[in-house]
């Protein structure tokens, strides 16, 4: 697994900003979602500004007291591109009023636009979220509880989702994945 000062500042500044925070899905610590979304990611790419942005993902969505320019301070326009092409909350590309379908069809837009690099975070964290779910089922629990929208509305976007994914990134192995781990989803649904 490739580990630099870079990696390691990420590390620290996604601990420290989803420090208090548990993950609606499972209640664990939110960082667990980050740290796997660094993991999947880092099966299929060295780039050092992409597996930052992995971990900072949702610093910038979901936390406060973080900015986009300390990010591109603390690392890279680069890094702060990315992170911002995969965020959709705080203004960052859609305004935080919108409803679930309007925020997920703007960042479907977004992505659709995005280059691969955005396209891997993308996939790499829709592969943790449905990772996630079939956990639950595997532990006997409503997949689905705390969801604010409905199942088919879920799928709607994971779909949309695999459609870009398989544009994009044409036989990408990482499309591969997530279309195989949505499969399952959807035969347990």
């Amino acid at each position: 697994m490739f580990f630099s000062p870079g990696i390691h500042r990420a590390i620290n500044i996604a601990a420290w900003f989803h420090k208090d925070q548990r993950r609606k899905s499972n209640d664990l610590p939110y960082i667990v979602h980050p740290f796997s979304v660094f993991l999947i990611l880092s099966k299929y790419t060295k780039d050092e500004d992409t597996l930052c942005a992995s971990l900072l993902h949702d610093v910038l969505e979901d936390t406060e007291g973080y900015s986009l320019e300390q990010m591109v301070v603390d690392f890279n326009e680069n890094v702060g591109n990315l992170v911002k092409t995969v965020s959709e909350k705080k203004g960052y590309f859609r305004e935080s009023d919108l409803t679930w379908k309007e925020l997920k069809e703007g960042y479907l837009s977004n992505i659709k636009e995005a280059c691969e690099n955005a396209l891997l975070i993308s996939a790499a964290d829709k592969i943790h979220n449905i990772t996630t779910k079939l956990d639950k089922f595997e532990k006997n629990t409503d997949i689905w509880s705390g969801s604010e929208v409905s199942v088919e509305e879920k799928f709607w976007f994971y779909e949309e989702l695999l459609k870009i994914f398989k544009e994009k990134l044409k036989g990408h192995e990482i499309v591969k994945e997530y279309e195989s781990l949505l499969a399952k989803l959807r035969g347990i649904s």
